[in-house]
C-alpha cells in the first residue's frame, strides 16, 4: 500500500474507501461501515480505524488488511466529532446530548464523560502538541480544555472534585459551530474557528482573544489553514471556497 493514502467515508454508502491521493486508484474497501460527519478517524501508531455509525448507537473499528469490522461497539447516545492524540493513546468523542466521552483506546475502557455543551457537539479539535482540546457545539460556543486536566478528573483520587473547567470560552458566534481548525503552534499556537453565521473566528491560545472574524457572503462548513498559516481555505455553503 502506498505511503500516504485518502480515506473516505460517507452517511449513506455503507463503505469506507481507501485511495490513492496521487491518481485517484482505490486501494481497499472496509465493507459495512459508513460514518457521520467528522466521525472518523485514523488511530496513529496503531492498525485501526474508527468510524462512528450514523442514526445508530454504535462505533466500528477497523483493523487495516481487513474488510470488515474487527470491533462493534454500543455508545450511550449518538456521537458527533471524534479525534484521537497524536500518539494514538486516547479517543475523545462528542455527543448529541453536549457531553463529551474519553476512552483508552488500547483497552477501550471508558476513562470520562462530562457535560461540554448546552447542545450538541458539533466540532472537535486537538492542538498539534495533544495539550489541549478544542470543542465547539451548536450552542454557538467554543471551549478549550487542557487535557491533562480532563485525564486526572477521572481519577477516583483527582483534586478536581468538580470536574474539569474550560481554559477559555468564546461565545463570539451566534449560531452552531461548523468546524475547527488548530494551527501548529501547540500550546502557542491560533485556532480557528467556522459557524453557520457565516463569519470564522481567529483566535490566540495563550491571550485567549479573538485576532480576527472574517464574514462571508454564504455559511461556512470547513476551515483550515496551511501549515504556515498563510493561507486560510473557507468550504462555504453555496459551493465555493
Amino acid at each position: 500500500m502506498e505511503d500516504h493514502v485518502l480515506v473516505l467515508g460517507s452517511s449513506k454508502d455503507g463503505n469506507i474507501y481507501v485511495v490513492d491521493p496521487t491518481c485517484g486508484a482505490q486501494l481497499f474497501i472496509f465493507k459495512g461501515s459508513s460514518c457521520s460527519r467528522h466521525g472518523l478517524v485514523a488511530v496513529p501508531r496503531t492498525h485501526h480505524l474508527i468510524a462512528l455509525q450514523p442514526g445508530k448507537l454504535a462505533m466500528h473499528m477497523h483493523m487495516w488488511g481487513k474488510d470488515v469490522p474487527h470491533f462493534k461497539c454500543h455508545v450511550t447516545e449518538h456521537m458527533g466529532p471524534m479525534v484521537t492524540t497524536s500518539d494514538g493513546n486516547y479517543c475523545i468523542a462528542g455527543g448529541a446530548s453536549g457531553k463529551m466521552y474519553i476512552w483508552d483506546v488500547a483497552t477501550g475502557a471508558l476513562l470520562h464523560v462530562w457535560d461540554a455543551h448546552y447542545k450538541a457537539v458539533s466540532a472537535l479539535r486537538l492542538t498539534s502538541d495533544d495539550a489541549f482540546v478544542v470543542s465547539g457545539g451548536e450552542d454557538a460556543v467554543v471551549h478549550v480544555w487542557r487535557l491533562l486536566d480532563l485525564l486526572d478528573a477521572s481519577s477516583t483520587d483527582s483534586a478536581l472534585q468538580s470536574g474539569a473547567a474550560p481554559v477559555h470560552t468564546w461565545t463570539d458566534h451566534v449560531l452552531p459551530i461548523t468546524s475547527i481548525h488548530c494551527g501548529l503552534g501547540g500550546v502557542n499556537g491560533r485556532v480557528f474557528t467556522s459557524s453557520l453565521d457565516r463569519t470564522t473566528k481567529v483566535y490566540d491560545i495563550p491571550s485567549g482573544t479573538c485576532l480576527v472574524s472574517i464574514t462571508c457572503p454564504s455559511f461556512v462548513n470547513v476551515c483550515a489553514a496551511d501549515a504556515m498559516e498563510h493561507r486560510l481555505f473557507l468550504g462555504a455553503g453555496d459551493g465555493r471556497i
